[in-house]
């Protein structure tokens, strides 16, 4: 039996309309239909569009440019991310050292650098992947403050012994991690990084 009937509009027996299901959503009933291809619609799909209502796909939606992010703007990003958060987490590490009470503002601006810089080098892109990589990075620039100091002290680590450093920025991290106040301090400066993209 056909999902088709005719019914009309006004009690005084003015135009009909034809109701129907939605193409979509079979268990909705609708008097809707495709500016364009003639196919029933919803409310739920219904596109308004500056010629009328449209189904999705005769409205073609696609997500805006900037929704949107290729190679060439992740490969930006990363050594763009990585550079910033390595000279970052240095600068950071040493202030924190010299002046311990703006300890916390110093990690926080970390953050918002980052997450400026990671934006910026992605043709202000905005997509989920360029906000996992701004926190990943916020998490380098935390585990390279924790040996900025001893880094700086002697830079022929970085040459000599890479292991030892790399280890020791792990173990700063996880150092941040199971600390209260780290804890604190990354979530900002990771808020401040994601929001800012």
């Amino acid at each position: 039996m056909s999902s088709w009937y005719r019914e009309s509009a006004t009690a005084g027996g003015g135009p009909e309309t034809y109701v129907t299901r939605c193409a979509d959503h079979p268990d909705v009933e609708t008097v809707l239909r495709c500016g364009r291809c003639d196919k029933p619609i919803c409310p739920k799909c219904l596109v308004m569009t500056p010629v009328g209502a449209r189904c999705r796909q005769c409205a073609n939606v696609r997500p805006l440019p900037m929704f949107k992010a290729g190679w060439r703007e992740y490969r930006s990003a990363i050594a763009t991310g990585v550079g910033v958060s390595l000279v970052a987490g240095l600068l950071a590490g040493l202030a924190r050292s010299i002046i311990p009470f703006f300890g916390l503002i110093i990690t926080v601006a970390v953050g918002y650098l980052i997450g400026s810089a990671i934006y910026e080098s992605a043709n202000r892109r905005s997509t989920t992947g360029l906000r996992v990589l701004a926190a990943l990075c916020v998490l380098l620039a935390f585990g390279i403050m924790g040996v900025a100091v001893p880094l700086m002290a002697n830079p022929g680590l970085l040459f000599t012994a890479p292991a030892a450093v790399i280890g020791s920025v792990l173990l700063s991290i996880l150092g941040l991690l199971t600390s209260p106040f780290g804890l604190l301090a990354a979530g900002l400066a990771i808020f401040l990084a994601v929001t800012r993209i």
